[in-house]
C-alpha cells in the first residue's frame, strides 16, 4: 500500500483487496512494462504490465495490462486509479 495515494478514491478498496489476495494466495507481482504516457503539474498518466504469479492451487499466473492515474504524494508519485485494458492468462 506503500506505493498507493491514501487520498485516492480507490485507496480502501484497493487495501481490502490487495491484503486479501496476498494473505490468501501468496503472491508474487512484478511490474513487466511501463511506459509514460504524458503528465500535467498535478497527474501522470501511463501504460503498465503487471505479472502476477502464484504456487497456489487453481491460481493461473497472468499479465494485467493497464493504464495507471498517478499522483504525486510527498514528492513521490503514487497510484491514485486504473483502467484495466486486458488480462493475459500464462497458465501452469
Amino acid at each position: 500500500m506503500q506505493n498507493v495515494h491514501t487520498k485516492s478514491p480507490e485507496y480502501r478498496q484497493t487495501q481490502e483487496r490487495l491484503t486479501k489476495l496476498f494473505a490468501d494466495l501468496d503472491v508474487t507481482v512484478t511490474v513487466t512494462d511501463f511506459h509514460l504516457m504524458g503528465h500535467d503539474d498535478e497527474f501522470a498518466v501511463g501504460r503498465m504490465k503487471l505479472k502476477t504469479t502464484s504456487n497456489a492451487p487453481g491460481f493461473v499466473d497472468n499479465v494485467v495490462d493497464q493504464l495507471v492515474l498517478l499522483h504525486q504524494e510527498g514528492g513521490v508519485w503514487k497510484f491514485w486509479g486504473d483502467y484495466e485494458i486486458g488480462v493475459e492468462l500464462l497458465g501452469n
